[in-house]
C-alpha cells in the first residue's frame, strides 16, 4: 500500500514539473518574439519594409500635412498625394523580381503605366526615369501616384536599390508672377511745315513779226514775318519816308490791316515791277 502511495506522489510531482516547464518555455519564446519584433536597431534604414513599401528609416518621420508618421499613413492606406489610379497588386503577364537589368524593368514599367493605368508616354517616361535616377527634385503629384502603382505591381528595379519615392515641391504657376508689360507710348507726330508759296513765273515774250514784245513787269514781293505788322515793315525799310511808303504798301496789299501782327508769315507786294 505504501509503495502505491509513493508511486502516485511521484507521478503527480512529474506532472507539476511538466506544467511549470511548459509555462516557462512559452513565456521565454513570447518575450523573444516580442523583442525581435520591436528591435529595429540592426535593420538597414534604407531597406524597404514589405508591409508598408517604405524604407524603415522613413516610417517614423511625420508627414506635416497630416501629423501622422509615414508608416501610419501607409498602414492605414492614407496618402497626402492624390491618386487617380485604381490600385492593383498584380497584372497578368507581369512577374515581380524576374528582371536583371534596370533597362528591362523600365521598358516593361513604361508599357504597364500606359496600357494598365492609362498614363501618357510623356508622363510615364519622365516619372519612371526620374524615379530610377533618384532625382533629388522628386516627382510631382501625378508622377508620384503613377510610380507608386507601378512599383506595387512590378517591385523595385533590380540594380542600385533600394529606390525611394521622393515627392517634389509643388510647381508655381508662372503666369501668376509674370508682370504685365508696360505699353510703349505712341510717339508724337512731327508737324509738317507749311510750304512757302512761290511767285508765278513770267510768261515768255510774245513775238509779233520779228520784234519781241517785252513781258509785263514782275511785281516785287517780300516776306512779312508773323508778329510783324505792315506799318513796322514800312518803318524798318523806309525810315525816311515811312508814311508815304506805307500808303503804297496798303494799296498793293488790300485787305491787310497795317497794324495786324497776328497774321501768319506771308508774302506781300512791295512794287508793281
Amino acid at each position: 500500500m505504501g509503495d502505491v502511495k509513493n508511486k502516485n506522489v511521484a507521478i503527480g510531482g512529474g506532472i507539476v514539473l511538466l506544467i511549470v516547464g511548459y509555462t516557462y518555455i512559452k513565456k521565454k519564446n513570447s518575450a523573444a518574439a516580442s523583442t525581435a519584433s520591436t528591435d529595429t536597431s540592426s535593420v538597414d534604414p534604407n531597406a524597404i519594409d514589405p508591409s508598408t513599401g517604405l524604407p524603415y528609416g522613413e516610417e517614423d518621420q511625420v508627414d506635416p500635412a497630416t501629423g501622422m508618421t509615414y508608416g501610419e499613413e501607409a498602414s492605414s492606406g492614407y496618402s497626402s498625394v492624390p491618386n487617380p489610379y485604381v490600385t492593383q497588386t498584380s497584372v497578368s503577364g507581369v512577374t515581380p523580381g524576374v528582371y536583371t537589368t534596370n533597362s528591362a524593368w523600365l521598358d516593361d514599367a513604361e508599357t504597364l503605366a500606359q496600357n494598365q493605368f492609362g498614363a501618357t508616354y510623356s508622363l510615364a517616361s519622365s516619372a519612371l526615369g526620374a524615379y530610377i535616377a533618384q532625382s533629388p527634385s522628386g516627382l510631382q503629384s501625378d508622377g508620384y501616384a503613377l510610380v507608386s502603382e507601378v512599383v506595387a505591381v512590378m517591385g523595385q528595379p533590380p540594380v542600385g536599390g533600394p529606390f525611394r519615392l521622393i515627392q517634389g515641391a509643388p510647381v508655381q504657376n508662372p503666369s501668376s508672377s509674370t508682370p504685365t508689360p508696360t505699353p510703349t507710348p505712341t510717339p508724337t507726330p512731327t508737324p509738317t511745315p507749311t510750304p512757302t508759296p512761290q511767285p508765278s513765273p513770267a510768261p515768255p515774250p510774245a513775238l509779233v513779226g520779228s520784234t519781241p514784245i517785252p513781258p509785263p513787269p514782275t511785281p516785287q514781293v517780300a516776306t512779312l514775318e508773323h508778329g510783324t505788322s505792315l506799318a513796322t515793315y514800312a518803318k524798318w525799310n523806309y525810315p525816311s519816308n515811312t508814311a508815304a511808303e506805307l500808303a503804297i504798301l496798303e494799296s498793293y496789299n488790300p485787305g491787310l490791316n497795317p497794324n495786324d501782327t497776328t497774321h501768319p508769315t506771308m508774302f506781300i507786294r512791295t512794287s508793281n515791277g
